[in-house]
């Protein structure tokens, strides 16, 4: 009799853990966008995936109960998806737009950049020839710039309120090789991973050079489909409570660092 209880037992406790088991289905783009993702394409590098993704990866593992999978995607497509619940998760930057597509870390009804996944800095960047500049409000040296910008990216927002024609491309690579061959003036990229953070290496074009002070300096969120934060309501809180004490600087700079890039050349 104690046998069989001892049977009922572990068979009740194996379906309870079968039945806490949740897996997140995270979106993320298909292109290449360094430091955060690397890779093209609808899989995910089983070495060296970006820092975001290894951020994201590390965090994870530390709650037993939770598996992660990936989909790569067009980003128009990875929140549109949110939006409908078809995805659990996305990392994106807060726009108030972006509250009807998921929820984000708040704290008082505010946002909560303890939260965040990550800090970075966005900057103009030209090319060496030219003699454009940046004050941090205007751009002098030259009237209405033509800008190659990644179509879907939050940095359009403050864009929109200079004296730019923007071009939209598919990736940030793409919007730089336009920069270089002189198709555009200005493009934008990464010039810092915080504002504690030493500025980060030029473009991997020798010619192009980053315009500070930062456009922009913006916080990346995990942000959950309603569906998912409704149903894991607690399980949401911890992973931004772990993802808010983790130290994200060391694995950034790690990608960061030229050494790294001359590798995966």
């Amino acid at each position: 009799m104690k046998y069989l209880l001892f049977i009922l037992y572990v068979y009740s406790a194996s379906l309870f853990a079968v039945d806490n088991s949740i897996n997140l289905l995270f979106c993320y783009e298909d292109k290449e966008l360094p430091p955060y993702f690397l890779g093209k394409g609808p899989a995910t590098p089983p070495q060296e995936p970006g820092a975001t993704i290894e951020v994201l990866q590390q965090v994870v593992s530390e709650i037993p109960q939770l598996s992660l999978t990936f989909i790569r995607q067009p980003w128009k497509r990875c929140l549109n998806d949110l939006k409908h619940n078809k995805v659990d998760a996305i990392i994106a930057s807060y726009q108030l737009k972006r509250e009807t597509l998921g929820v984000y870390p708040k704290v008082n009804n505010q946002i909560d950049s303890t939260r965040a996944i990550s800090e970075h800095g966005t900057c103009f960047i030209r090319r060496s020839e030219t003699e454009i500049t940046w004050d941090g409000l205007s751009l002098s040296g030259i009237s209405e710039p033509t800008i190659a910008l990644p179509a879907g990216y939050s940095s359009l927002e403050q864009l929109e309120q200079l004296p730019l024609k923007v071009v939209q491309t598919d990736s940030a690579n793409t919007a730089q090789r336009l920069l270089k061959e002189k198709r555009v003036d200005l493009a934008l990229t990464l010039c810092q991973i915080s504002e504690t953070s030493p500025h980060l290496p030029q473009s991997e074009y020798p010619n192009l050079i980053h315009m500070f002070p930062p456009l922009v300096v913006k916080h990346g969120y995990l942000v959950f489909s309603y569906q998912f934060y409704e149903s894991q309501h607690q399980l949401a809180q911890t992973l931004w409570q772990k993802i808010g004490a983790f130290n994200t600087i060391p694995i950034f700079t790690r990608y960061l660092n030229p050494e790294f890039n001359d590798l995966k050349k």
